[in-house]
């Protein structure tokens, strides 16, 4: 039987069903996650995740992924998420279904365009492959840009893992050192996974 998940869909369910909300604590001056980004970010932790972000960003989050996001609207934001399959699936799958499904973004977009893609970078028990891509956001009626890091896996059963980074398209330069940033400073608990970071 052929298992997908929406990328949006389950960071939105886990939102409105949450039993409980994260615990946020200051983080220890010896945390070599904050030493390495040297930016003031504060520690968070859910059942599933732990995650540094700015003071005020918000966090969506759920068994399967969590979105963090800037507090004027989510006009940045950083997101991981990661689903199965009970077949194989492509890098190109995986972004097509994220943009028919509204996973590239929690707002719709108009004109979703890849500028970029890298090549596939293989690593034990999968491969990966970053899409660059601009599009309209409807709410804000302004270009934005994302980078889309998409890991298929192809041993101990099917799927994929994503973790993406949006923001304007007019500062993407400006917040792009930023979001990557917070994006390598989310962990998945217990195992805490680095996003960012290829397996094997």
């Amino acid at each position: 039987m052929r298992r997908w998940f929406s990328f949006a869909a389950v960071i939105l369910a886990a939102w409105l069903c949450a039993p409980t909300p994260a615990v946020a604590s200051p983080a220890p001056s010896g945390d070599p996650v904050v030493q390495s980004t040297r930016a003031k970010l504060k520690r968070h932790q859910s059942k599933y995740w732990i995650w540094y972000a700015p003071r005020r960003w918000v966090a969506a989050k759920g068994a399967s992924g969590i979105v963090v996001s800037s507090p004027d609207s989510g006009r940045k934001s950083v997101g991981v998420g990661f689903a199965g399959s009970g077949y194989p699936v492509s890098h190109a799958f995986v972004f097509k279904y994220l943009k028919a499904s509204g996973g590239l973004d929690s707002h719709p977009l108009r004109n979703v365009r890849v500028i970029r893609k890298s090549r596939k970078i293989g690593f034990r028990g999968g491969s990966r492959q970053v899409y660059v891509w601009t599009a309209r956001r409807a709410d804000l009626r302004a270009k934005v840009r994302g980078e889309l890091k998409i890991d298929v896996f192809s041993s101990v059963g099917y799927g994929f893992m994503v973790a993406g980074i949006n923001a304007p398209n007019a500062s993407w330069r400006k917040d792009f050192r930023l979001l990557r940033r917070i994006a390598g400073a989310i962990f998945y608990r217990p195992q805490a996974i680095d996003p960012w970071k290829p397996r094997g």
